[in-house]
């Protein structure tokens, strides 16, 4: 009996990996921002939220910056997916907000 577990865990560990490299965006795939239509079907993965000083003069550039940051974050959570909900400057601030999806 002591066989057949250790072989049965050994076989739910390789699932465990394999499915997780599915899940798991490729090295050098960037996160595509898509509009909310374009995620139906795919799993929520977070909600993410990042501010960064403004310091580029450039108000567009500061925005996007903080949309990279956020694209960013998303691909170290697994996602494949975001959806940008806001985009704004604050006093001193630049803020992104989004949520991240897994789809494929």
């Amino acid at each position: 009996m002591t066989r057949h577990l250790h072989v049965s865990w050994g076989a739910c560990a390789a699932a465990v990996l394999s499915a997780a490299c599915i899940t798991t965006p490729l090295p050098g795939v960037p996160v595509q921002e898509v509009d909310p239509a374009a995620v139906r079907g795919c799993t929520w993965t977070t909600d993410l939220e990042v501010t960064a000083m403004r310091d580029s003069g450039s108000p567009a550039a500061d925005l996007q910056r903080v949309k990279e940051l956020l694209l960013s974050q998303a691909r170290e959570r697994g996602a494949t997916h975001l959806v940008v909900t806001e985009r704004d400057l604050r006093f001193a601030l630049a803020l992104a907000r989004g949520s991240a999806y897994r789809c494929g």
